[in-house]
């Protein structure tokens, strides 16, 4: 006669039922947590401003020198929707300390639809824009008491998150007479 075990399923562990599948739901959903984190702050628009204001004199009155301010998009992909903006700042003084009157000065463009990538071997830089301005800061821009702020606001073309970037430019050092070299610099080629 074969010897016959009677196989009836045992009582469900604690350990198999309940503390397992929580530590496997408590591990996969913080690493979803960390690629969702990754992503958020890798594909999102990254834009450097330069310092300087370059400009050059288009004749031997200054009243027509030519204002220029260059960004680079550092993305990985697209720039859309970008817009420019340049403020100028002035402090007010009030009885409680000081008060911030903004206005806008012209740009020769204020909207681009679309920036190229970063790519070392773009030979064109299409991912370097230089944006003149229209007003001559010359005339109008006193840097003792007025601060220039540059702001572009750029969407990223695949995860369509928008970021804003600013650049204060609050001192006469911060004009350089000359021109932007092209490409991934913010070097400025002194004219003859």
């Amino acid at each position: 006669m074969p010897f016959l075990v009677d196989i009836t399923p045992c009582e469900p562990s604690i350990l198999k039922e309940y503390i397992i599948p929580a530590i496997i739901g408590i591990l996969s959903s913080g690493l979803a947590s960390l690629v969702f984190w990754y992503l958020f702050y890798n594909i999102k628009p990254k834009i450097e401003i330069s310092e300087h204001i370059a400009y050059s004199t288009l004749s031997n009155d200054p009243a027509k020198n030519k204002h220029v301010i260059k960004f680079i998009n550092k993305s990985k992909t697209d720039l859309t929707n970008v817009k420019l903006e340049l403020k100028r700042m002035l402090a007010q003084n009030s009885l409680k300390g000081n008060v911030y009157a903004f206005e806008s000065l012209r740009l020769k463009t204020c909207e681009i639809s679309i920036v190229d990538k970063f790519d070392k071997k773009d030979k064109d830089s299409k991912y370097a824009i230089q944006v003149v301005v229209d007003d001559n800061l010359n005339q109008i821009w006193k840097p003792s008491s007025e601060t220039l702020i540059f702001s572009v606001i750029a969407t990223h073309s695949v995860s369509g998150s928008t970021k804003l970037f600013e650049m204060e430019f609050k001192h006469q050092t911060n004009l350089k007479k000359g021109t932007f070299v092209t490409g991934n610099t913010f070097e400025i080629e002194k004219e003859n």
